[in-house]
């Protein structure tokens, strides 16, 4: 085993130990846990649904869940795995009570981070292209591509089969490959 997967291994284990303390209602290690997940289930969401006070109740609540159910993590995933999937579960939710709101606007819009300087334009152009692929595709491509999930984790987050993911994935580059030679086409 390299170094690396032995650090990965270990880091597995140690969040391990901590759900399972979360499970036994330990608020120290819950604390731990929050600070280790409450950035990255904000972007992800953030990212999904383009409203940061949105973002931040889907943290609220997958972080509440994950202390109300801690107790049924069964550790046959890393449990960063099993904390997104609840994250994705949140953000569909949020996604569904849109669409029955009818707040859902034509053109879905990614926050752009204000501080990319110089190349904001390639930020922009990169927000608009994952804005224009397919949801089941945008949802394979940012878990394996921003946060680097495995189509195995990927599927397990979104409930689906490693294939499905795979294909997911393969189309989701092609829709942006399209749309990014389109842009570039146009003189952008």
């Amino acid at each position: 085993m390299k170094m690396s997967e032995m650090e990965n291994a270990s880091g597995v284990r140690d969040e391990q130990n901590l759900l399972s303390r979360v499970a036994l209602k330990d608020e120290k290690a819950f604390e731990d846990l929050y600070q280790q997940y409450s950035q990255r289930v904000f972007r992800y969401a953030h990212l999904r649904l383009g409203d940061k006070h949105v973002a931040e109740e889907v943290v609220q609540e997958t972080l509440w869940a994950v202390w109300q159910g801690a107790h049924r993590y069964r550790e046959r995933s890393k449990p960063s795995t099993w904390i997104f999937g609840i994250a994705h579960n949140k953000v569909v939710d949020h996604l569904k009570k849109r669409i029955r709101q009818n707040q859902i606007d034509e053109e879905f819009q990614i926050p752009i981070d204000a501080e990319a300087g110089p190349n904001l334009f390639k930020h922009e152009l990169l927000h608009s292209a994952l804005a224009k692929v397919s949801e089941p595709c945008r949802d394979a491509i940012i878990l394996s591509f921003f946060y680097r999930f495995n189509y195995k984790e990927i599927g397990e987050i979104l409930g689906c089969n490693e294939g499905t993911v795979k294909n997911r994935v393969f189309r989701g580059k092609e829709q942006l490959r399209n749309f990014l030679e389109s842009e570039s086409c146009l003189g952008r």
